[in-house]
């Protein structure tokens, strides 16, 4: 008789304690958030490369389908959408049911989450500054705009992910916030090289994606992403050799290798649009040259005049310089900041010295002044004593080849 008391009251400690376990730790799962919503039978997922992403981010209650059959993986979100998931996400993360105040009378339906998720993030400038800035019923949402408020929703709820990869740059992005995710599995990339397409439309699918390995350790995912080097990849140039010799001076094929690939897509772009040197890449190289020529001008004048530019202006004006990013190493992208530094603190100097009142547009474009007059007659003075030698493999490069494979890169 003991031993069968003993055993009932074993019995309902033990269905007492499973009852009182979150749901999350009952169903065995290790998920961040409880499962809160049985499978859904969304027949439009079924096979498809996001099912059981969009089953954990419906069971979770971050998302519904758009009817109880369809999702719509394809379907764009917009951003009032994304502050409702991000809301639900807060409240789940943070002890709560995953709802908010349902909208008063002549309310939108999605002010309440912007209300909600405002007070959550300590979002300055409150709902109407989060409403600016993710503006509901404008324009589809974006991936990193997707992104940002999940950064920031996870930090509002004192949530760190783990990294399991070593992401240090993308092709198209430094952002710390984008590398976090990389880091923990969460964003894999559009690519081969990680590229994040930031500017990208989100659509459901990918949302459920990011979703469903945020709440569902066990759905990250881990890599090794391929390097972008234009140099080598799109122009077939070796990095580190001497491509062209200004007066003297070796510049690095890293270095001329960015105005090449600028200078290929905007013929790329005339071919499609039209005009004076579309399709032409025989001058392709003596532009490029010249490019060379003007920046080594504007130090010459810089020189003359008493303008430098420190690393600490570098960092100041741009932030880390990271190889890699945009496909370019660290050495072209100093290359290409010093210059375009110097050359505004240089423009700035010939317009207090010669004047800045609006002469009219040049044919080019930008508004003429006696300061840009004068300085782009003193640039031509030092060019035209400069003297150029290309290299045999700089002389030699297969243009149209780099172009087509200028343009099927992220890059482009």
């Amino acid at each position: 008789m003991r031993f069968s008391r003993f055993a009932a009251l074993v019995l309902s400690l033990v269905t007492a304690l499973s009852l009182a376990l979150p749901a999350q730790a009952a169903e065995g799962d290790g998920w961040l958030i409880p499962k809160v919503k049985d499978t859904p039978s969304f027949t439009d997922t079924v096979g498809s490369w996001c099912q059981s992403e969009v089953e954990t981010v419906y069971e979770s209650g971050l998302m519904e389908g758009q009817t109880a059959e369809r999702f719509n993986p394809q379907g764009t979100l917009m951003p009032e959408h994304i502050v409702a998931v991000c809301a639900r996400l807060y409240s789940l993360l943070t002890g709560g049911d995953g709802t908010v105040a349902p909208a008063q009378e002549g309310q939108a339906w999605y002010q309440p989450y912007y209300d909600y998720l405002a007070q959550a993030l300590t979002y300055e400038g409150g709902a109407d500054a989060l409403m600016l800035n993710f503006h509901a019923g404008k324009y589809p949402a974006r991936r990193h705009a997707f992104v940002e408020l999940l950064s920031l929703t996870l930090e509002a709820a004192k949530v760190e992910l783990p990294g399991i990869n070593a992401v240090t740059v993308l092709p198209d992005s430094t952002d710390p916030a984008v590398l976090a995710f990389y880091n923990a599995g969460i964003l894999a990339g559009t690519d081969q090289y990680g590229t994040f397409d930031g500017n990208g439309i989100l659509n459901r699918s990918q949302a459920a994606a990011m979703l469903a390995r945020l709440v569902d350790p066990q759905q990250r995912q881990t890599f090794t992403l391929q390097s972008l080097d234009v140099c080598r990849d799109i122009l077939g140039l070796d990095p580190y050799a001497t491509a062209l010799t200004v007066d003297g001076t070796a510049i690095r094929a890293d270095v001329v290798a960015p105005t090449i690939c600028t200078l290929l897509e905007e013929r790329y772009h005339q071919l499609v649009s039209g005009g004076p040197d579309a399709g032409r890449l025989d001058t392709v190289l003596t532009e490029a040259a010249d490019t060379m020529k003007e920046d080594l001008a504007l130090e010459r004048l810089a020189a003359e005049r008493g303008i430098s530019v420190t690393q600490e202006d570098l960092a100041k004006e741009y932030g880390a310089m990271v190889s890699g990013y945009r496909g370019l190493s660290e050495a072209a992208q100093r290359w290409e900041n010093t210059h375009n530094l110097m050359k505004s603190r240089l423009s700035a100097l010939y317009a207090q010295q010669y004047g800045s009142e609006n002469w009219g547009s040049s044919p080019s474009g930008p508004a003429e002044t006696p300061g840009s007059i004068r300085m782009e007659s003193d640039l031509a003075a030092a060019k035209a004593a400069m003297t150029v030698t290309l290299s045999d493999s700089l002389s030699s490069l297969d243009l149209a080849a780099a172009q087509t494979r200028l343009v099927q890169s992220p890059l482009f």
